[in-house]
């Protein structure tokens, strides 16, 4: 039925929910599986305090290690072989562009369950991606897959929780 499958991941325990997910399904279905993690240049721009010439260097930190966790994670992931690619923009954009890119048929994403007054104040990847996306989205609520990947979690260094 899924051909390709993206899984964004951001290291957080729900993006690791949402992998295994990905991968179990990608398996049953037969389908490629591709891991994303996105890099957003105003988180850089926030970490540097507004300063333009701290900007690159925060970016660059940001890019870099975005790219050693999207590896260790990617190394882990069983039993299939994921494809990874790091995305840059702002997250909702930067899955929905890969997923059109890559010619995904299904998105699988965590959600952190936020409500409220955090959920203004941070956002939702994962509603940004549901209500945007060309494809089909599965989002994985925390809790809602048997946990399976604690080397997952500590290859990413348990980024967000």
């Amino acid at each position: 039925m899924f051909k390709h499958i993206l899984c964004p991941v951001d290291g957080s325990h729900t993006s690791l929910q949402a992998l295994e997910l990905a991968a179990r399904l990608a398996q049953e279905q037969g389908a490629a599986l591709t891991i994303c993690m996105a890099v957003d240049a105003a988180k850089a721009a926030a970490m540097a305090f507004g300063d333009p010439g701290m900007t690159g260097a925060a970016y660059n930190a940001l890019y870099d290690e975005a790219r050693a966790s999207l590896a260790s994670i990617s190394a882990l992931v069983t039993p299939v072989a994921p494809d990874q690619m790091l995305v840059e923009g702002a997250p909702v954009e930067a899955i929905v562009e890969c997923a059109s890119k890559r010619g995904c048929d299904l998105i699988i994403i965590g959600s952190h369950g936020r409500s409220g007054i955090k959920r203004a104040l941070l956002g939702s990847v994962a509603e940004g991606v549901v209500r945007t996306a060309p494809v089909p989205v599965m989002v994985v609520r925390r809790g809602s897959v048997v946990k399976r990947f604690s080397q997952l979690e500590i290859a990413a260094g348990n980024r967000a929780t």
